[in-house]
């Protein structure tokens, strides 16, 4: 028959309470995380006419505002169809040179190679941008902004896909020729597949960063052709009222329902 001891005791007691407050920490942390979310999304339903976390009322006049705005709605527009756009041109550029680095003796050059927009600031490469589209003559237009964005959203596609054929077996793709199947169908039904969740994944960083991103942007859009960002802060500079908020919450909206979609085809906790 077995005793616990004292001492035994004592460590059982110590762990415990040790598992307690950081169980506490951690939940004292989410709030502290999230209470800016909160205090936005309360405040894009309050009825007064700045932020505040209680309301006296609950209204929809925000959202209307918000809706109803030209400028507003259609630099959403611009920017969902930007990051959708460039997330695409991303994800076919930086999966097929993931696939021929991972094959290459220059493996880590190249990898070195399309990361290195995220070592330069990104208001250098608007510059730079800017710069080369003056030297072409080429105008300020939306084909312009999603070259930008693109190269920014590569290396996350590089990286991320370059990690998922860490875990990529040949042989699957030796097999898949071995029954008579060609390089495309291989690629389509074997390849790809396998690197789905790493595809969804990078595509997701690179549509957040590309819909998010304002420093590049500034140096490539027009009065005629604004992004979400540029517009909430040129709106932000006239008039201080929840109109953000519920731009805001509704782009918390739109991420959320994207995660729900993406954990219900593959699942979070596959795409890495």
């Amino acid at each position: 028959m077995s005793t616990v001891t004292p001492t035994k005791r004592k460590r059982k007691k110590s762990f415990e309470g040790n598992y307690i407050i950081l169980k506490i920490v951690v939940f004292l942390l989410l709030i502290y995380l999230l209470l800016p979310i909160i205090i936005v999304v309360i405040s894009s339903f309050a009825q007064e006419e700045y932020l505040t976390l209680t309301p006296s009322a609950f209204s929809l006049r925000w959202y209307e505002n918000f809706f109803s705005n030209t400028g507003l709605r259609n630099s959403f527009r611009n920017s969902l169809v930007l990051a959708l756009a460039s997330t695409f041109f991303a994800l076919v550029i930086g999966t097929l040179s993931a696939y021929a680095m991972d094959k290459s003796k220059w493996r880590r050059f190249f990898i070195s190679f399309f990361g290195s927009p995220l070592l330069i600031p990104a208001i250098i490469i608007g510059i730079a941008m800017m710069q080369m589209a003056n030297l072409l003559g080429l105008p300020r237009s939306m084909p312009i902004l999603i070259v930008a964005h693109t190269l920014v959203g590569i290396p996350y596609v590089v990286r991320t896909v370059t990690a998922s054929l860490y875990r990529f077996n040949a042989f699957w793709e030796e097999a898949s020729f071995t029954m008579g199947a060609g390089r495309f169908k291989t690629i389509w039904y074997v390849t790809l597949p396998i690197l789905k969740p790493g595809l969804i994944a990078s595509g997701c960083f690179a549509f957040i960063t590309s819909f998010g991103n304002m420093t590049i942007s500034t140096f490539l859009t027009t009065s005629r052709f604004m992004t979400l960002p540029i517009q909430l802060f040129a709106y932000a500079k006239n008039y201080v009222d929840p109109t953000i908020a519920a731009v805001s919450a509704t782009t918390l909206l739109l991420t959320t329902v994207i995660l729900l979609v993406v954990d219900r085809l593959v699942g979070i906790d596959k795409m890495y």
